[in-house]
């Protein structure tokens, strides 16, 4: 049985469009197909772990949480999950940590913030070229045109944006501390004393330990108990 390399795209579309001139373009592999070459190597009997090689995600909240469900299925599938890492982000982290083995390279740096939204108000910069923005406003939380008509959030908008900052906020820190079954406290914590490298990821729990790419046969096979040989066949996704 093999270890499979799969190397992860920044982002992923959701589906390639077939239709007019786009048919002939080099297309980016979309989510769906990641997530059918998911299920592919779940159900082969051949695959004992793949090795996802991540480079900084740039996908948002959503789509990263989506990509956490692929590596949950994986594991369900009893596929060794093993993520290696040169550096992550928040939302990054957010997938990523679902894997059995978040391992970091030992330069690598886990810039992991927390979630800071921007807002931003265009009346003054509309008003100097001539332009008034006219909308009807029917309620104080309907504040999608307020860019274009006031100078800063209002209360009501302000309200939203700290709800949901703080329930996205629970989110992430509830799938970081899951991953080693500790508190959403010692998340926080980690989040607010990032950047992380490799020997601090592993004390908060974040990694499971560090490697280089080419040393990771042997680091998962001291890990998961094999022999370097069966450790080491990488391949392309079938």
């Amino acid at each position: 049985r093999v270890y499979v390399t799969v190397d992860l795209e920044p982002s992923y579309a959701l589906g390639s469009s077939t239709k007019g001139l786009a048919r002939f373009a080099s297309r980016p592999p979309s989510f769906l197909q990641l997530r059918e070459d998911f299920k592919r190597l779940g159900a082969d009997p051949g695959v004992a772990g793949v090795i996802l090689r991540a480079p900084t995600l740039s996908m948002g909240l959503a789509s990263s949480g989506d990509l956490g469900a692929l590596i949950d299925g994986l594991r369900a599938a009893n596929t060794h999950v093993v993520v290696h890492a040169e550096m992550a982000t928040t939302a990054g982290l957010h997938a990523l940590s679902r894997a059995d083995d978040v391992v970091l390279t030992p330069a690598g740096r886990f810039y992991s913030f927390g979630l800071r939204f921007d807002q931003l108000f265009a009346k003054d910069l509309l008003e100097r070229v001539g332009v008034k923005a006219q909308f009807i406003h029917i309620g104080p939380f309907k504040t999608a045109t307020h860019r274009f008509h006031k100078q800063r959030p209002t209360a009501a908008q302000e309200l939203m944006m700290r709800g949901l900052h703080a329930e996205l906020m629970d989110v992430v820190t509830d799938s970081l501390g899951a991953r080693d079954g500790s508190s959403q406290e010692r998340a926080r914590d980690a989040l607010a004393n990032a950047p992380l490298d490799a020997d601090a990821a592993t004390r908060y729990g974040l990694a499971t330990g560090s490697a280089y790419y080419p040393e990771l046969p042997r680091w998962i096979a001291r890990v998961a108990g094999l022999t370097p040989a069966s450790a080491s066949g990488a391949e392309d996704p079938p």
